[in-house]
């Protein structure tokens, strides 16, 4: 029935949300980290995302850290991510949009760049309560759009399990499976970050939203772990 076709588009929607790889976007550079590896800065319309090509608990941890960073959650920036992952910089490859090199920037370069994101998060701290509000709440909006999406997913992840009900192959029952579970994840997910915001905007507790972020951290990392179990089927 074809069930295979749907897992590649279901790794890459979760990961777009996850602000690890977007669905469609061009290299802007490679940089060489001395934790991390090669790791790819991804740009789409100005929007940024990862892609690691080495895996390994630092990595992990990293991705997971990228989801529940604050700035991300509350604001949608990704200037404190790339502040930490520059800071663990070498070198870095400034890629075309056919990714073809054109420059390349040394550490010292990099460590300037990563000052310059760090100069973007001051920047945010001290931000007037109104200009917080307005980030906060182009933020929220922009996740109740992940939630009408993510919504359609869970909808069409119910509808191929009842289409395969007495069809499909052991193996595509078990990642259609996978798959409405992460559809699962991503809305308790969304649920979370939009509750960060809230919070945020409540001007509760550090404390409270430290734990809230921790939340994020942990769902996220659930999302993570389907993923990886689906693209194993897409293999």
């Amino acid at each position: 029935m074809g069930v295979f076709k749907w897992v590649k588009a279901a790794v890459a929607a979760a990961a777009v949300l996850l602000c690890v790889v977007p669905l469609k976007a061009d290299a802007a550079e490679l940089i060489q980290s001395s934790v991390y590896g090669q790791v790819y800065v991804m740009d789409e319309n100005g929007v940024n995302g990862l892609m690691f090509t080495q895996e390994g608990d630092a990595v992990t941890q990293f991705m997971r850290e990228t989801a529940s960073d604050p700035y991300f959650v509350r604001y949608n920036s990704f200037d404190n991510v790339l502040a930490k992952l520059k800071a663990t910089a070498v070198s870095s490859i400034v890629l075309d949009g056919n990714g073809n090199a054109v420059s390349v920037k040394d550490a010292a370069m990099l460590a300037q760049e990563a000052a310059a994101h760090l100069n973007n998060v001051a920047a945010m701290d001290a931000m007037s309560e109104e200009e917080k509000l307005a980030l906060e709440n182009q933020q929220l909006a922009q996740l109740n759009q992940q939630a009408v999406m993510v919504a359609g997913m869970a909808q069409q992840a119910a509808l191929l399990q009842q289409l395969a009900a007495s069809s499909a192959s052991p193996e595509e029952a078990a990642a259609l499976q996978i798959y409405a579970d992460m559809c699962a994840q991503l809305q308790a997910l969304i649920t979370a970050k939009q509750q960060v915001v809230l919070l945020y905007q409540q001007q509760a507790d550090p404390a409270v939203c430290q734990q809230a972020l921790l939340n994020v951290q942990n769902l996220a990392a659930a999302v993570q772990q389907s993923t990886a179990q689906l693209a194993l089927y897409e293999q």
